[in-house]
């Protein structure tokens, strides 16, 4: 997960303070106060999911772990509760996130969690690679994965082009607003996996509620949006030129990436650069091991509830909606209960 073609991250100074005060910190689970947004597609299936009250109407994303600069999470357990992230790991480093990762980013969290209801279609878009996003905007470029929560009858997904385009054809199509017919879709149901790498084209159709897991990068170049207008009668803006450089032209043959799903147990979903992923199926007791990972662990609860009882003696419980951050320190745990979990390192 070391970082290409980009400026490493300045990291605090690990100042003596520091240390004594680390001393005395109990390394935990971490739980956060969710971030709502409320977006012209968004609808109502989150709130309800994560068992909240909300009084927001068109509920697009839920972040549920973020390292945006001023749109981050708040921890709200423990010593740390409170505080925003990037202050716990000013204080724990690489015992909270992993050494490697810490050398990296600094005290910025490497990735966002979100969950996301589309129930309106999303804009079909890319995201830049680190090269441009360092060029134009001095952050990381935006690799992300989706996994498929619950579908609509004949909710689609879009992700890639279905045939080679150049860039000529690309701005034609724009013209024309025939640039949906070049991409790629599928019919999703739940379960489904979708890998996203900077440049490709893709979209979330409606009656799609899924995760997404993505690099920190909130950068999104609007290609397309079905001339749909806003609140106020206008319509968004799209980012035609900074698309055209970011975008990948040639076809992709396949949008759904294939697994093997156990029954019982944990399946590997997506390995890359920036984050694996696994799906855990617990009924009764599982045990979970990263004595070799330098990494933080996510545990994202899909379904059922349990209890979390890590290798140093604290626990906390987990339930349908709930996503938790068990620190780099912490090399193993047991999740007792019945249960499905997608789990994240880095």
């Amino acid at each position: 997960m070391y970082l290409t073609n980009l400026k490493k991250a300045s990291c605090p100074d690990r100042r003596e303070g520091q240390a004594l005060f680390m001393s005395d910190i109990s390394i935990y689970p971490l739980e956060f106060d969710h971030i709502f947004k409320t977006v012209i597609w968004g609808g109502t299936r989150i709130a309800e999911f994560k068992r909240v009250q909300s009084t927001a109407d068109n509920i697009g994303e839920s972040w549920e772990i973020s390292g945006i600069r001023d749109k981050e999470s708040t921890i709200i357990n423990g010593a740390f509760a409170g505080k925003k992230l990037s202050e716990a790991i000013d204080v724990l480093k690489g015992d909270l996130i992993g050494e490697h990762i810490f050398n990296a980013y600094g005290n910025q969290f490497p990735l966002l969690i979100k969950f996301i209801d589309a129930y309106q279609n999303l804009s079909l878009q890319v995201h830049p690679d680190n090269e441009m996003a360092e060029k134009y905007h001095n952050t990381y470029g935006k690799t992300e994965m989706w996994y498929v929560l619950e579908s609509a009858d004949h909710a689609k997904i879009y992700s890639g082009f279905n045939r080679d385009l150049s860039p000529e054809e690309y701005e034609k199509c724009i013209a024309d607003n025939t640039i949906i017919d070049a991409v790629n879709y599928c019919e999703s149901t739940p379960g489904d996996l979708f890998y996203l790498p900077p440049g490709r084209i893709h979209a979330i159709g409606s009656g799609n509620f899924l995760i997404e897991i993505q690099r920190t990068c909130d950068i999104t170049y609007r290609v397309y949006d079905y001339n749909r207008k806003d609140k106020d009668g206008h319509t968004r803006e799209l980012h035609t030129e900074r698309a055209k450089e970011a975008l990948d032209f040639t076809r992709t043959p396949n949008s759904k990436t294939d697994y093997q799903l156990k029954k019982q147990g944990i399946s590997d979903l997506i390995s890359c650069e920036y984050f694996q992923s696994q799906l855990a199926v617990v009924d009764g007791v599982q045990h979970f091991d990263y004595a070799q990972a330098d990494s933080f662990k996510i545990l994202i609860c899909t379904e059922g509830e349990a209890t979390v009882t890590c290798d140093n003696g604290t626990s906390c419980r987990i339930r349908q909606g709930k996503t938790i951050l068990i620190p780099a320190a912490i090399k193993s745990f047991d999740i007792e209960g019945r249960t499905t979990l997608l789990t994240v390192t880095a």
